[in-house]
This record gives C-alpha cells, sequence and structure tokens, in this order.
C-alpha cells in the first residue's frame, strides 16, 4: 500500500492541471479508541497536507466533526481532558438535579420497561445519550446556523447505519449534533436516533471506513486512519469485548474494500487500549501520534508533490468553544402545545437575551430527571434573523415497569419491582401512582399515589406494609430476635419551596404487630408484649435538603433530614383510663459533603434522635441503633459505625460522624468513618461518660453498573470483636 501511494504521489507530479489533487481523510470508529485520531490529524498537519474533506464514523464522527468545524487539534485534546467521560458514557445525571419530590420517593433502578398495549417493552438501549446530545451541541454551537456541511471550515460527513433496511446512511446536511449521535449510537447501548423516519444506529455496524464516500465526494487522495484491530475473544470475554466484536464483523466486508481503496493505511498499534478505556485519552493520543509518525515521510512527500503542482497555504478557518449565546426566544418541538408548559416554565427568561450554555444544560437534565420525558435534546435556528432555543422531547409511556437488586448483610437480600402509573385515572390528569414490592426474606407492599396541584405543591397518601426482622442483643452478644408487622396509612402534602428542599406534612395511623421471641420464652408479658397489635395516629412534619453529586460516591453537597412526629396511642383516642400519653419524637440527621480534590471528600454530620417530655415511649418507636445499612424499612433505624444491626434500642442518642473517602484507582474507592456520641434510656443521664460510644470502621469499594459493592470492618467501645459489613447495589 505503501509504494502503491508513493507512485501515484509521483504521477499526479507529471499531470499538468489547472489544480492540485484534492485530499480526503477518513476517521474509522472504535469509541475511546477514536482519541487516537487527535494523534493522527497532529501529525498530518505538521507534514503540511491539506485537509480538503474530512468523513468519520462513531468516535471518529466525533473527532472529525469536530475537527471540521474549525476547532484545533490542541483545542479539540482539551475539550477531551475537559471532561468526565465515565459520567458521560454512563448518563451520569447528577443527584442535585433531580427534583425535591423524586428524592422523597427515589429509588435507582437497574432496569426500566415501558408497557405498551398492556405489553413490556424492551427499552432500545442502555442509556438514551443525553450528556453525550449536551456535548455535541455545546461544541458544535459555533456552526449552528450551517445545515450543509460541505460550507463547514473542510467539508464533512458521517455515517450511520439504518437498521431497518440495513443500509448505510451518509450524511452530508441537517443538524450537525444530530447527525454525529447517529454515526455513535452503539447497538444496545445508546438509544438509536430517529431521523427522516430512519431508526440510526452507529455506522461501524455498516460502514465504519469511510473512505469511498470521500471519494464519490471528490478527494482524489485518501488518507485512511483505521482503529480496528485484531481481536480474538477469551474463553469470558466480557460484554463489550463481545460488542466490539460484533462491530468489527459486521462492517468487516465494507471495511476490506475501503481499506483497499485508501491511498494511504494507517492502522495504529493501541497496545490493547479497548472501546470503552475513555479515561486513557492521554495514552491513546500518544499512541495515535506515535504510529502515524511512522507514516511521516510518505505524508511529507505527498504535501511536497501537491505543493509542485499547485503552491498553496495549509489554511482552514478557525473557531473557540462558545460559553453563551443570544437568543430571542425558545420553542419546543415534538409536544402539544397543552402538553409543553413545563418545559417554557423552565426556562421562563427575559427573551432576548444572552443565555449561557450551564444554564440551558442545568434546566435540561431538571427536566430529563423528571423521568417524564425521553429522547431530550437541543438546537438553535435562525427564523427571520433571529435565534431560537428549541427544545425536542417526547413524553414517557404512561406506564413502566422498573426492577432494582439489592444485598446487605443486615437486611439480605431483596428484589425490587415498582410499577408507576404517570397522570394516572381520568380525572386527575395530574396524579402519579407508584407501586412497589420488594420480595425478600422482609418483603413489602408500598403504594403512593398524589395529585400535583402545582409545580411546587403535591397532595397525596402512602399506603405501605412490612414484615422487618431485627436481631436482639445482650450486651453485644446475640441472643433472639424481634418481628415486627407494620401496616401504615399517611396522608401528606408536600411543598418544594426550592430545587432540594422539601416540607411534608400530614398525619398517620399505624397498626404494628411486635413479636419478641426472646421475652415470649420467659413468658414476661407485661414487660415485653409479645404477639400484640397496636393503633397509634400521628401527625409529623418531615424537613428533607439534598442536593448531593451522586447516589453513591458522594463528593460534595448537603444532606439533611428532620422528622419531628407526634404519636398519640389508639388506646388514648378511645378514651382508655390506663392509656400510655401522647409523646413527640425528634430524629434529625444533617451532613455535609466537602470535596478536597477529585479524587478525596470528606463528609460531617450530626445526629440527634430524642423523645420530649416525660410520656412513656412505645417500644416500637424507640430508636434502634448499629449496622450501616440505609434501607428505608423503618424511620427509627439509625446506621452507627462499629455496632452490630440495631444492636442498641434507646430513647435518646446524639453523635458525630466523620467520613473521609479517598478514590485510589478509577472506580475503586475507600472510606475511613469514625462516630462519637452519647446515648441513654434516661434524659438525664444522657451525656454520661459511661454512656459515651465510639466507632471506627474502613470501607473497600468499587462503583460498577449495579450500584456500589461495598467491604466493610469495623469495631467500636461496646463491640467485643470486629463487625462487618457487605453491601452490593442501591439501597431502595
Amino acid at each position: 500500500m505503501l509504494s502503491t501511494s508513493t507512485t501515484l504521489f509521483a504521477q499526479n507530479d507529471t499531470v499538468e492541471s489547472p489544480r492540485r489533487p484534492l485530499v480526503g481523510v477518513s476517521l474509522s470508529g472504535g469509541g475511546a479508541k477514536g482519541f487516537a485520531h487527535l494523534g493522527a490529524l497532529k501529525v498530518i498537519e505538521e507534514a503540511g497536507v491539506p485537509i480538503d474533506f474530512i468523513g468519520g464514523t462513531s468516535m471518529g464522527a466525533i473527532m472529525g466533526g469536530l475537527y471540521a468545524i474549525g476547532y484545533s487539534v490542541e483545542d479539540i485534546i482539551a475539550i477531551v481532558r475537559s471532561q468526565d467521560w465515565n459520567k458521560i458514557m454512563a448518563d451520569e445525571i447528577p443527584q442535585y438535579y433531580v427534583p425535591a419530590d423524586k428524592k422523597y420517593f427515589y429509588r435507582h433502578y437497574l432496569a426500566t420497561f415501558p408497557l405498551v398495549n398492556n405489553k413490556i417493552q424492551i427499552e432500545s438501549g442502555l442509556y438514551e445519550g443525553n450528556l453525550v446530545n449536551m456535548l455535541l451541541t455545546r461544541y458544535t454551537a459555533p456552526v449552528y446556523h450551517i445545515r450543509d456541511y460541505s460550507r463547514l471550515s473542510v467539508p464533512f460527513l458521517c455515517v450511520a447505519a439504518d437498521v431497518n433496511n440495513a443500509e448505510p446512511v451518509e450524511m452530508t446536511s441537517g443538524v450537525l449534533h444530530r447527525s454525529i449521535r447517529a454515526s455513535m449510537a452503539i447497538p444496545f447501548y445508546f438509544t438509536p436516533v430517529i431521523m427522516d423516519d430512519k431508526v440510526l444506529f452507529d455506522g461501524g455496524m455498516i460502514n465504519n471506513f469511510p473512505v469511498r464516500n470521500l471519494k464519490n465526494k471528490g478527494a482524489d487522495i485518501v488518507i485512511g486512519v483505521d482503529l480496528n484491530q485484531p481481536l480474538e475473544l477469551s474463553e469470558n470475554p466480557s460484554p463489550v469485548d463481545i460488542l466490539d466484536k460484533i462491530i468489527t464483523l459486521s462492517g468487516k466486508p465494507e471495511k476490506e474494500k475501503a481499506v483497499a481503496e485508501a491511498d494511504i493505511y494507517i492502522n495504529p498499534n493501541l497496545h490493547g487500549a479497548g472501546m470503552m478505556d475513555f479515561n486513557k485519552y492521554d495514552s491513546i493520543i500518544a499512541m495515535g501520534e506515535s504510529e502515524t509518525r511512522k507514516y511521516f515521510p510518505v505524508l511529507k512527500a505527498l504535501a511536497d508533490s501537491l505543493q509542485a503542482i499547485d503552491s498553496f497555504e495549509v489554511s482552514r478557518k478557525i473557531v473557540k468553544p462558545m460559553d453563551s449565546i443570544y437568543i430571542h426566544g425558545i420553542k419546543v418541538a415534538d409536544l402539544d402545545k397543552d402538553k409543553a408548559g413545563y418545559i417554557l416554565s423552565m426556562f421562563n427568561m427575559p427573551f432576548p437575551c444572552h443565555v449561557a450554555f450551564d444554564e440551558i444544560e442545568e434546566r435540561l437534565l431538571k427536566i430529563i430527571s423528571t423521568e417524564y420525558y425521553y429522547d431530550v435534546w437541543y438546537e438553535f435556528k435562525n427564523e427571520d434573523d433571529r435565534t431560537f432555543l428549541v427544545i425536542h422531547c417526547k413524553r414517557k409511556q404512561k406506564w413502566t415497569l422498573s426492577t432494582g437488586a439489592h444485598y446487605d448483610s443486615n437486611y439480605g437480600v431483596g428484589v425490587l419491582l415498582n410499577l408507576t402509573f404517570r397522570n394516572f385515572g381520568n380525572y386527575f390528569k395530574g396524579s402519579d401512582m407508584m407501586i412497589d414490592i420488594n420480595i425478600s426474606d422482609n418483603p413489602y407492599l408500598r403504594l403512593i399515589h398524589f395529585y400535583r396541584c402545582s409545580n411546587r405543591f403535591k397532595l397525596g397518601y402512602d399506603i405501605s406494609t412490612m414484615g422487618v426482622s431485627l436481631n436482639y442483643y445482650e450486651g453485644d452478644v446475640f441472643s433472639n430476635y424481634y418481628y415486627f408487622q407494620n401496616n401504615k396509612m399517611k396522608l401528606f402534602g408536600q411543598w418544594i419551596p426550592t430545587y432540594n428542599q422539601s416540607i411534608v406534612m400530614g398525619i398517620g395511623g399505624e397498626y404494628i404487630g411486635f413479636e419478641d421471641y426472646k421475652f415470649k420464652l420467659v413468658d414476661d408479658f407485661e414487660k415485653y408484649p409479645s404477639n400484640k397489635y397496636n393503633f397509634y395516629a400521628s401527625a409529623f412534619l418531615n424537613y428533607s435538603l439534598n442536593n448531593l453529586d451522586s447516589p453513591s460516591f458522594e463528593k460534595k453537597g448537603w444532606k439533611t433530614n428532620i422528622l419531628l412526629k407526634y404519636i398519640i396511642p389508639g388506646s388514648l383516642i378511645l378514651g382508655d383510663a390506663d392509656a400510655e400519653d401522647a409523646c413527640l419524637l425528634l430524629n434529625a440527621r444533617v451532613g455535609r459533603f466537602f470535596m478536597i480534590n477529585e479524587k478525596n471528600s470528606f463528609e460531617v454530620a450530626a445526629v440527634l434522635a430524642t423523645k420530649f417530655g416525660n410520656a412513656t415511649m412505645p417500644f416500637c418507636y424507640e430508636f434502634f441503633v448499629g449496622g450501616q445499612s440505609r434501607m428505608l424499612y423503618l424511620d427509627n433505624i439509625i446506621a452507627f459505625t462499629g455496632m452490630h444491626f440495631v444492636q442498641r434500642h434507646v430513647q435518646h442518642i446524639s453523635f458525630s460522624s466523620f467520613d473521609w473517602r479517598y478514590n485510589f484507582y478509577k472506580m475503586f474507592y475507600g472510606s475511613l468513618k469514625c462516630d462519637v456520641g452519647f446515648m441513654s434510656d434516661e434524659y438525664e443521664k444522657w451525656f454520661d461518660p459511661e454512656n459515651i460510644v465510639v466507632g471506627v470502621g474502613l470501607t473497600v469499594g468499587a462503583k460498577t453498573i449495579i450500584g456500589p459493592v461495598e467491604l466493610s470492618l469495623m469495631r467500636s467501645n461496646v463491640s467485643s470483636g470486629f463487625v462487618g459489613f457487605v453491601n452490593v447495589g442501591y439501597y431502595f
């Protein structure tokens, strides 16, 4: 191939032509391996080769598209380095964009399936690519007004695959960032792009190396940078390796033709870099540059031969990233007018005005986090010399089925099924209903139904029944266990004063069955009633603030929850002379995460739980302390480092919690935690020295697709030995 190319250049020297031959650069797909294109483009520029056309597929479309817009190679490298690629590829929206009302009932599901015509549908991709959409829109914004890609700084094309017709789709016009997004819609990973009634996936499935496309556009000479590597699957291949192999094999026939047609064929050896190794951008760029430098003499010969035909200067219009844009108004596409009100309300701005891209993206993330919309993206349109922001989105199906799974050594295995009905019922169009079913050793069933009176206020009810077993300890030695059967209903109103704050107030009733196997055996029924159900009415006020950045490895933000609850025994309501008095309970936790740097964060928290007054506190409402699980079975279970799960039950507790976290390698992290405070059954002796409790613990964990996987080893001054804890998955 190399000698053939040299002969071609020599022949061009002898051809009398009014113009020099035109040069195209073809960039293949390859996921994260596509960063190598930046190293290749850098060397091609250094050799003085003019680039008259550029085309790419998948990641090659992203790198080629940014170059075609007019970004310098150095600017593109800076853009690559400034991204958190793990979050972008996992569509990880920061938690502080999840609205407060969603956080109050928040569940992190492993999978969600729409129900269409009473049939379960499979999502077309693991992720919608919302963050990829925003990334591409932001950096293509300098040329938003150009819809003909031949008018870019370098004429550009990219290739996607129409899965309905099994045909490649060459895109040379339209909304640039949507074309690029379609070209890199990795099958099964990202949802497809619907464009002109075509369902478009990653172009690598059919044409991963668009050499012929460039020649058809007028390129006389094509330099091809192909990132595909020979891949032999192991006995236990990863899903990513299998997907990479499928894409490579499906596009192999067209790729072989393209290799034969490329005049200079560069196939960098990327030394084991994988398609999902997005955080290895510096080393991949360096490998692309190093391999392309081997072809520098050939590239320089090409540049010199073209100069000999017709002297030229290598130049193109250079652009810089934009921070803001001046727009005259907003429009909503793909929705009826009566359903676009919420979207418009999120962009209540004094148009015309300059709007920062950060501000646009923040509002879009809030819209996405409501979980009412999908295929959310935006573009800018020129109309009558005015620029409009156009939001595209579609309403999700009314019914969805979601699943989650979790294991921890306190509660055991749990599998969660959730049915969500949006706009439930014919009368209350703004109402939602959710049903949770937890299949586990500690099962529960929960139904929540609320009506949105406005964007800031809801009315609803919450009905649940659950059974939970709690260990009983004498000192720190397991002796027996309690069993709670809790049947509960509450009516509530929820006010959302700010996006991350929620105030819920309401009334409720609980029918609680309590069985204590320990004291059932000794027949002490008066002090420790067994197999007895009691009714309690309550009024409550709950304030919460949550603007954390992540559902697992939190780095910054507040998490505060303050619950004030007034308990009224049912016997007191019925006028029983021997009834217990009503009592007022407070359970509060205020925590703040501080980000030290990208790898280190620190949490400081304070916990206070107590009973006010002299009224007798029902045993089932005492504060059960110990363990690390954050499962939301009972609101009076309080985690404490170094203690066995619910090792103690007390009426008064206060302590401080300190947690240092270190992300020591990729998805792996460690945590060093210390809890120190006081707990007692008697208010007067609450802060006596003999009631001080100190616990320390070390946790190692990993962020995975199923949530955090953590192993903890702890100890406290009220435990004679080490206490272990294992957690797998997100809590629910």
